[in-house]
């Protein structure tokens, strides 16, 4: 697969390889993928997430209300595993009316409200389920934030973490106009603060400082949200290429 290779259908896919790990590794190239919704995928484009990119594994961050409005387009008619795993926060609507100085606690609320569904992704990342894409709607909220907790987890550093959240931010404008055609966010798209769009690396820097101050560190919520150790440790293995040598 040719890097930065971006199926047609999306706006916001990204292969999450090589960036650098706290022991000096790098994590795979073709492993894990983050995206926008894959609803409009073609077919030339599930052909090459199936045949040669290996896709074993869609984790749908999106609520069942959406899966079931928008669906899951072509790539429903392949043999790839689909799991929906809603992430919601104490405000149950897929984009919340907040402003920029609360996106923050938004997203710690994820933490909260939707652990059953982060720590089962970590399980079916973990128990052979790469390559895998993880998506949402808009690929920056909800996944940014299921993906920054994996990287995280297996040894990303926060910086660069914060630095993938904020490549989201050129898709942004193309994402807003898809979401103003779909029957799940047309009618309040166009209502929310501006701000709430914006996808700026400190916001993911002040999550994960938030995370590290309330529970230890990412491992200690999962491992405080039932995640056995062990889980991640085989996340890591499969995830991440040892440095040389």
């Amino acid at each position: 697969m040719t890097p930065g290779w971006q199926p047609a259908g999306t706006y916001n896919f990204r292969d999450l390889g090589g960036l650098s790990t706290e022991d000096g590794g790098r994590t795979r190239s073709g492993m894990l993928f983050r995206s926008d919704t894959m609803q409009e995928l073609t077919t030339d484009d599930v052909e090459a997430l199936v045949e040669r990119l290996g896709l074993r594994l869609v984790v749908d961050l999106r609520g069942p209300a959406e899966v079931e409005r928008e669906g899951r387009g072509l790539l429903a008619g392949s043999p790839v595993r689909h799991v929906n795993l809603p992430l919601d926060s104490k405000d149950d609507r897929a984009i919340p009316d907040l402003a920029l100085d609360t996106l923050v606690q938004h997203y710690l609320g994820y933490l909260s409200v939707s652990a059953g569904s982060l720590v089962q992704a970590f399980r079916m990342l973990a128990d052979d389920g790469l390559p895998a894409v993880v998506h949402c709607a808009a690929g920056k909220d909800r996944t940014g934030v299921t993906t920054a907790l994996v990287l995280r987890a297996v040894g990303v550093p926060a910086e660069v973490v914060a630095e993938d959240y904020a490549a989201s931010a050129p898709a942004v404008p193309q994402i807003l106009a898809r979401l103003r055609r779909l029957p799940s966010y047309a009618d309040r798209i166009d209502r929310l603060p501006v701000d709430v769009h914006a996808c700026e690396a400190q916001t993911m820097t002040h999550f994960l400082t938030e995370v590290d101050a309330q529970f230890g560190s990412v491992r200690g919520f999962l491992v405080d949200a039932g995640l056995e150790p062990s889980v991640v440790q085989r996340l890591h293995e499969r995830l991440v290429e040892p440095p040389p040598g």
